[in-house]
């Protein structure tokens, strides 16, 4: 098995599964595209491609059937022909209907860049192009109604101005539009490919199935009301991504994206080997390095796991361990390496956090499973491993004015992985939101390190939060000791004619 890195963009797919309210019932359409064989970078295959094939799949098996349907896999080398296939694909979309656009390809960016800068290569092999997320928008830009972008690239989070040290401006900030990254702007994305580069994926697209898709029981519905929202959909690809930091916009939605008919189910991933994968939640101590997790064994499959430690900042896939579960070694399946027979599975890993002499840091989980037809990555959890001593450092990055109702986007610093508390205070010291409560942090490449985080600009009770001065503060607790930041906030009145962010 082969890992590498890839700037893998699932850009804006038109999930015809995604409604902008409960009780919408406007058409749905989907653009699916996919670039793998490129000139500048490293090919991709089959990764991008595959992820199409089964992103198209999971759309066309929802409760809300598609009116259009268009998946390419092969590549595209001009702007103009992503026009043009957005044009035919969408043609009589109207206010109502949504439109889901799905790429796959490399994305580039660049520290301090704009998010407008932001690029995605088209390429077939032989000629290759960039389109810049500026363009993507004006292309989109004619499609009426909702739009959704689902983005898994390398600095993706760029577009919409989180996971970067600076400016947080998201260049989707409409109301009609939603976008899901798979990683921050200073984060690259990653697939997988399996040594007879036939089955492979990327980790994101893999999880994104998942979670959405009818074969696999809508798992992302969390609360199995038959409905996904978008902030259910971020914290199950948060749970279930680990190789890089999903973020969305806007960060927080109760409105529907997925609705389906027919009782709530169990979440089974019903066309795998494994299902109803739940992480320990927490960070780890150093002196016990120790995760515990269940899962279900849908069928007879061989289960194994790949350890990834961070080293210089990223992940270490050269240099990751494998362990087979050799939990059931010489039962039914005799001396099969990780078999396992169907059946509900508790399991704790033990880990090593010395990386380097560093007895901290980061480590990466992903549970493979390999039956007769694939090799499939079932979940993926990213650990924290905070010091037992250390001054992290804690210092707050934001800027410092804001409209009433709109996102407040900031960069916790810590020099230490940490679990952090963070909230929001109003003038006399009442909080008036928790962000964060206990949180372990997770790698997102920021320099220096940080933690991207995300005030709605609201109350709980979902008003915009009065024009004022509020304070935003941090706090973490490294061994006995206790460490605290906060930085003022400058919220001012909604100006005439401007839209806000949609929730």
């Amino acid at each position: 098995m082969r890992h590498r890195r890839v700037c893998v963009f699932l850009a804006c797919a038109a999930l015809c599964l995604f409604a902008p309210s409960a009780h919408a019932e406007g058409a749905r359409r989907a653009l699916v595209l996919g670039c793998d064989r490129f000139v500048s970078q490293q090919s991709t295959w089959p990764s991008a491609s595959n992820s199409v094939t089964r992103v198209a799949a999971a759309l066309q098996g929802g409760g809300t059937p598609l009116s259009a349907l268009t998946a390419v896999s092969e590549g595209l080398d001009t702007a103009e022909k992503v026009a043009s296939l957005v044009e035919e694909t969408f043609s009589g979309a109207q206010e109502g209907d949504v439109s889901f656009f799905y790429i796959a390809t490399h994305g580039l960016w660049e520290e301090g860049q704009p998010a407008g800068d932001m690029t995605l290569l088209l390429s077939d092999g032989e000629r290759e192009v960039g389109l810049t997320a500026s363009e993507l928008k004006t292309i989109f830009d004619r499609v009426p109604g909702q739009k959704v972008l689902i983005v898994d690239a390398c600095h993706s989070g760029a577009m919409i101005g989180k996971g970067v040290d600076a400016p947080f401006t998201s260049l989707f900030s409409e109301p009609e539009y939603r976008v899901i990254c798979s990683s921050g702007g200073m984060e690259e994305s990653w697939f997988w490919a399996s040594g007879d580069q036939v089955s492979g994926e990327g980790y994101f697209s893999g999880a994104l199935v998942a979670g959405l898709s009818e074969e696999n029981g809508y798992a992302a519905d969390l609360n199995r009301d038959g409905a996904i929202t978008l902030s259910e959909l971020k914290r199950y690809l948060r749970s279930h991504h680990g190789a890089s930091t999903v973020h969305t916009w806007p960060e927080e939605s109760d409105e529907p994206l997925v609705t389906y008919a027919g009782p709530a189910r169990s979440g089974y991933l019903l066309g795998g080997a494994v299902a109803n994968v739940v992480f320990e939640e927490g960070a780890l101590l150093p002196e016990a390095p120790e995760t515990s997790f269940s899962f279900t064994v849908t069928r007879p499959a061989q289960v194994g796991y790949q350890i990834v430690y961070q080293k210089d900042g990223r992940w270490d896939f050269e240099g990751a361990a494998w362990q087979w579960d050799n939990a059931e070694l010489y039962g039914e399946y005799g001396d099969t390496p990780g078999a396992l027979s169907p059946g509900f599975k508790e399991r704790t890993l033990s880990l090593s956090t010395s990386v380097e002499g560093d007895p901290y840091g980061y480590v990466l989980v992903q549970m493979f499973t390999q039956t007769e037809d694939e090799t499939a990555v079932a979940a993926s959890t990213v650990l924290c491993v905070p010091p037992s001593s250390g001054n992290p450092r804690l210092a707050l990055s934001v800027e410092e004015q804001y409209l009433a109702g709109h996102e407040v986007t900031a960069v916790v610093r810590h020099s230490l992985p940490c679990e952090l508390t963070v909230w929001v205070e109003d003038e006399n010291g009442q909080v008036v939101q928790r962000l964060l409560t206990a949180e372990p942090t997770r790698p997102e490449q920021l320099k220096p390190t940080g933690t991207t985080v995300v005030w709605s600009g609201r109350l709980p009770s979902g008003e915009a939060a009065p024009p004022g001065v509020y304070l935003l503060k941090a706090s973490t607790r490294i061994g006995t000791a206790a460490y605290t930041a906060e930085v003022e906030l400058f919220v001012e009145p909604e100006r005439p004619g401007r839209s806000g962010e949609g929730r």
